[in-house]
């Protein structure tokens, strides 16, 4: 072979072997720029994320310990570009550029889910401080609701109703639209004299069990109760006694309902004589009652409070935020092949 064919081979071969390498080392540049782009993207809009979640309402925060932000899609949208502007890579060896951002509210209305989170981890809060100087509350509430303690999201929910809403015994809360708030949350009604006789037939209907059991444990009481049955003749005895245990239940419920509503204890069991005073009736009555009925009637109460125009329908307790972004890498780009677009897609709550 001639000298100057060698040469020329080998040149040919020197060339394939560095644009191998050189493909090579792009594909690397391209990866490794791909990888530090997304991390780069995520971050900052994770950042963004918490920092349009700081937009929340004050007066709901301060007031109730509620984080909520106004449900204003194109505000946000305004505020996340913004952001975006300023915390993009713009220079450098990989430059970032934001094409859009979405920014996702939901379909709208009240998010009693999101809602009822934020209470369940505030009541959580509240029933662990009481607990902490006295077992009462939870060793009640565990003897008389199976499964029930102080974990459980109802306990906590009703633990933060009793903590921030005021009742009919009470004095009324500062910008209370009724006296009895935790009545209302219960009974619904649309009034305190309402929500006044509800809470009185369900506290009856509390009490007279328990006290049909007392009259069945009590002799005296029997014996009261078999007078009353054998005066009912010519109805039948074993059909008459039910009926005068219960009548006799009934009146100490009354009774019972008499001491409540005077701030006096009734206790409803024996083994925990302390825990039966109005608001122990009150917590046992939320822990029953439906809780997307008793977070909505909680919103109600907020929102009368707040005043102003505050409506929970207008904010939301989280978003969705997405992203389109392209990636400009300098020394690619010199080639014309830099500009790639990706996605970024995260979701952004209070917890």
């Amino acid at each position: 072979m001639k000298k100057t064919e060698l040469s020329g081979f080998v040149t040919v071969s020197m060339l394939v072997i560095l644009s191998s390498v050189t493909l090579a080392l792009l594909v690397m540049i391209e990866a490794a720029s791909a990888c530090a782009a997304r991390s780069v993207a995520e971050t900052v809009s994770l950042t963004i994320g918490r920092s349009l979640l700081a937009e929340y309402n004050v007066s709901l925060r301060e007031k109730y310990g509620i984080f909520a932000v106004r449900a204003d899609e194109f505000r946000l949208e305004a505020i996340a570009e913004y952001y975006y502007d300023r915390n993009l890579p713009v220079r450098g060896p990989v430059s970032l550029t934001l094409d859009n951002v979405t920014v996702d509210c939901g379909p709208g209305g009240r998010d009693v889910s999101g809602f009822a989170k934020q209470v369940s981890a505030l009541g959580a809060a509240m029933a662990a401080e009481k607990l902490s100087g006295s077992g009462l509350i939870g060793g009640a509430v565990s003897l008389l609701m199976p499964g029930m303690n102080a974990g459980s999201s109802r306990f906590s929910e009703s633990e933060y109703i009793l903590g921030t809403c005021s009742d009919l015994l009470g004095a009324p809360e500062d910008g209370a639209a009724m006296a009895g708030e935790c009545e209302y949350i219960i009974c619904g009604g649309g009034s305190d004299e309402a929500n006044r006789t509800g809470i009185r037939l369900r506290i009856f209907g509390m009490r007279l069990p328990v006290n049909i059991i007392k009259v069945y444990e009590d002799p005296q009481l029997m014996a009261e109760a078999e007078l009353l049955a054998a005066a009912m003749a010519p109805l039948p005895y074993a059909a008459a006694l039910p009926i005068a245990v219960t009548a006799i239940a009934s009146d100490m419920s009354e009774s019972d309902i008499a001491v409540l509503f005077s701030g006096g204890i009734a206790p409803l069991t024996d083994h925990y004589p302390k825990f039966g005073s109005y608001r122990d009736h009150l917590r046992m009555l939320l822990l029953a009652e439906s809780e997307t009925r008793a977070m909505n009637r909680l919103m109600d109460i907020m929102e009368r409070r707040l005043g102003e125009g505050f409506r929970f329908e207008d904010h939301c307790f989280g978003f969705g935020l997405t992203a389109d972004i392209s990636k400009k890498v300098y020394m690619l780009d010199r080639l014309g092949l830099s500009v790639k677009d990706g996605t970024v897609d995260q979701t952004h709550r209070y917890r």
